[in-house]
């Protein structure tokens, strides 16, 4: 009897010792970066948001479409980067839209557009031991299916940075549902 009694108590400590550490050790990693554009539904006519907006991204050797879904509720999905190379798949790649896009934060964010001014923010990927941090995509509406982004910050207004960046519309459904569990 004594026997078990010493391994309950044991076990008992052993695992309270475990949780002690696990709540410290959680402590010690920051959390990611919280949003700091309030969502809001959008019912303007600034933008179109039937379809996704697209840029072309020369990087390396290849060029890649970076694509972007906006919401009248106010989300913004980036979609991914799709090589050049595969373009005649682009549309079967949206149509076939990975739902398990919906755990990644960093393919969530929120948008606002106020007098012509567009910006988006969103996660962005980090390393497993640092916080997701998010960043501001600032630019102009230039008409219903095209805007330019012209700087990009964190979301705490530091590492601001200056770009051209030229996103069209292009008419598309059924869209990726905007159902996630990061934006409520």
């Amino acid at each position: 009897m004594k026997a078990i009694i010493f391994k309950l108590i044991t076990n008992l400590i052993l695992t309270s010792i475990f949780l002690s550490l696990f709540s410290c050790c959680k402590s010690l990693i920051p959390a990611d970066d919280e949003l700091t554009l309030k969502r809001e539904n959008y019912d303007g006519k600034d933008i179109r948001t039937d379809g996704y907006y697209f840029r072309l991204n020369y990087t390396k050797e290849e060029g890649h479409y970076d694509t972007y879904f906006f919401y009248k509720n106010g989300i913004v999905l980036y979609s991914g980067t799709i090589p050049e190379s595969t373009l005649n798949k682009f549309i079967d790649y949206l149509q076939n839209f990975d739902k398990s896009k919906n755990n990644y934060k960093s393919s969530w964010g929120v948008f606002l557009i106020t007098d012509s001014i567009i910006k988006f923010e969103k996660w962005y990927p980090s390393s497993a031991f640092e916080p997701t941090p998010t960043y501001i995509r600032e630019g102009k509406i230039l008409n219903d299916t095209t805007f330019q982004i012209t700087k990009t910050y964190r979301g705490n207004g530091s590492e601001l940075k200056e770009v051209d960046e030229i996103y069209h519309f292009k008419k598309f459904s059924p869209k990726p549902d905007s159902t996630n569990v990061f934006i409520k």
